[in-house]
């Protein structure tokens, strides 16, 4: 199955459809992903595991401010983006998505 998510294989995730959710944050120029894993109750791998991604950074030019410095996502992070989307699309019914989203909301 991993050969359907080529970016996530490269991570070193090899077995996908243990994906349960995933989330996005950005802190000091650093993207970071977690992936949450649904695991089988009392086992030892974890349940969550934590990537970061460094921004690229570009000089834009503008007419009325001059240069300055933008940050962008990884492309490399869009493509893992794209491959857990297409993932945990296809688990979730509507209602448990909210549900997750109102758990990360209060917790």
């Amino acid at each position: 199955m991993t050969h359907n998510y080529p970016s996530l294989h490269d991570m070193g995730i090899k077995n996908p459809e243990e994906i349960s959710r995933y989330s996005l944050q950005t802190l000091n120029n650093t993207d970071i992903l977690r992936v949450v894993y649904k695991r089988q109750k009392g086992s030892l791998f974890p349940s969550s595991k934590k990537f970061k991604f460094p921004r690229t950074k570009r000089l834009v030019t503008s007419d009325y401010r001059g240069d300055s410095e933008v940050t962008e996502i990884s492309p490399f992070l869009i493509r893992v983006i794209d491959e857990l989307h297409d993932i945990v699309e296809h688990k979730h019914t509507s209602q448990e998505q909210k549900e997750i989203i109102l758990e990360w909301n209060l917790g």
